[in-house]
Formats: structure tokens, sequence, C-alpha cells
């Protein structure tokens, strides 16, 4: 198979993914030649570079992930001239898997064995993963966790490209905004279509079942279950967002300690100097007395 472009007629071979888990349109990651650094393979979202497997130096890419799979699977061999560049690949038995990428952007064997997976925890399968531009209201480290279950029908807000919105863009758009908390697929059984919340969202017992993807952070808070008329509720909350507007907390916190400690220091040198006054009443006569306490 080849991953390339053909110079004179412009044409690309490329793996795309389906768009959900049981759609197959065109999804949103490729896997395939870099455009721009013609001697490695790139998977990109949706025109933006998500991962790379490094140069290849003739015998096998930088990136572990596609030297775990030359060793073990396909031999890759590189071709550039002036009517195309592209790396092919063959396996290394008549039987073995072929590459595939799924909707979420990860790069697998068919036979299930993984490559690369850049929303892993583990740095095994993150190798080569370009870190994505995020607002400053966001942290690197905030993730998200799936939660299923019957979620009270609190209409979040929707978005017009519809089911065209993978899971993955359903994230992404989270993400962007600061005050998003939670998001899920519109359309759960494809992972399509895209919801979010900025609100927390009860369990209801009366609700359809659906998947959550709640945001996890450090400014997370777990409720305690409340029983109502209307059933067992439980809810998330979140104590400071977005965490862009955290400076004036901490300003306020840091005035109002040099506020107390003025004020402590005023009231140390009061003292101080209406002991220094003190005087013996009993060498003054009457009127002194009466001129002391006017002071």
């Amino acid at each position: 198979m080849k991953l390339g472009v053909n110079w004179k007629t412009g044409h690309t071979r490329s793996l795309t993914s389906w768009r959900g888990v049981a759609v197959p349109d065109t999804g949103a990651f490729t896997f395939g030649l870099d455009p721009n650094h013609t001697n490695q393979l790139v998977i990109s979202w949706r025109g933006n570079t998500y991962w790379t497997s490094g140069s290849w130096n003739n015998a096998y890419f930088n990136s572990s992930p596609l030297r775990r799979l030359t060793n073990s699977y396909c031999n890759f061999s590189y071709i550039s001239n002036e009517n195309e560049t592209f790396f092919s690949y063959s396996t290394v038995q008549t039987n073995s898997p072929q590459l595939t990428i799924d909707y979420l952007g990860a790069l697998s064997v068919d036979s299930g064995s993984t490559l690369v997976n850049c929303t892993s925890a583990f740095s095994y399968f993150s190798e080569g993963c370009v870190a994505q531009e995020l607002p400053v209201c966001r942290s690197p480290n905030d993730t998200f966790s799936p939660n299923y279950d019957t979620w009270d029908n609190i209409e979040g807000l929707m978005f017009d490209e519809g089911d065209n919105l993978t899971l993955m863009d359903c994230e992404a758009k989270c993400l962007n905004n600061c005050s998003c908390v939670a998001y899920a697929s519109t359309n759960p059984d494809a992972q399509t279509g895209c919801e979010i919340w900025s609100t927390t969202i009860p369990l209801s017992d009366v609700s359809i079942p659906r998947t959550i993807y709640f945001l996890d952070s450090e400014d997370k808070i777990e409720l305690p279950d409340q029983i109502t008329s209307e059933g067992v509720h439980y809810a998330l909350t979140w104590k400071n967002k977005p965490r862009a507007n955290r400076w004036w907390i901490w300003l306020t916190a840091a005035v109002g300690g040099i506020i107390i400690t003025l004020s402590c220091l005023l009231c140390y040198e009061k003292v101080k100097k209406h002991k220094q006054k003190v005087i013996d009443i009993s060498t003054i006569d009457c009127l002194d007395i009466l001129l002391i306490i006017k002071q």
C-alpha cells in the first residue's frame, strides 16, 4: 500500500477515519505523508498536525510506535522523484494485519494492537503526539471522564454542524469554551453530533440513559446525593470557573492580608504611645488631671 502524493495528478493516498463508531462517512483524521516535511508520516486532525512519526532514516522511523510496527508487521520503503513521493509498506507475512485509523484518531493494526493513541495516559502510545493549542482558561492536564447514567433532561448548547461533528470535535468545542464542564454526543449510537453544558447535570430516574463526559479538574467537587420528590439526584459542580478569572481572588486575598498587617502595626504603635503617657497622679493636682484626660 502507498501513502503519499502523485505530483503530476495531485492525487493523495492516505488512510481516513470514519466519522463515528458506526458511521463510515469521511471522518476528521487522516494518516499519510506529511505535506510539509516529506520524509515522515503524520496523523492530521481536520488539517492540523496531530501526531508525527519522526523522520525516516532509510531503515526505520524515529518514532517508537512505527519502529514496533516495522519490526513486527511491515516493511516500509520510501520513494521520492519528480513524479511522486510516497511511503509504501507491505506486510511481513501474507496474513499480517493491516493499518487502520479510528474515529478518535487512534492508529492500530486491525488485529487490535494499538500503535498510537494521543488520548491515552500512557506515554507508550502517545509518543510523537503534538500538543494542541488551548485557551488560557484551560490546562493541558484537563481531561474528561465518561459517565453513563440517566441524566436529567437539561438542554445544553448544540451546534449547527449536527452529525458532522465527531466525539473529538465535541471535546474540542468544550475545551475552547471556558465555561464548559461537560459534553456528549447528540447521536449516542453513532457518537456524532455535540451538546455541551456549563451547569451541573443531576441524575434522574425518568430520563433516557446516555454517556456524558465530565471535566476532570482540580476545581471539581462532588455534591452528596439529594433526595427530592422527583427522585434521587446527583450533581457535579465546579468551585471557581473559569481558571482565567482566578487572579482577582488572589489579588483580593493579598490586599486583605496587607491591610490586616498594617492595622495591627498601627494598633501596636497607639498602645505603645499610650503607655508612655501614663503619669503618677499622686504628684499632680486636680487641674492637671483634667488636662491629661482631655488629651
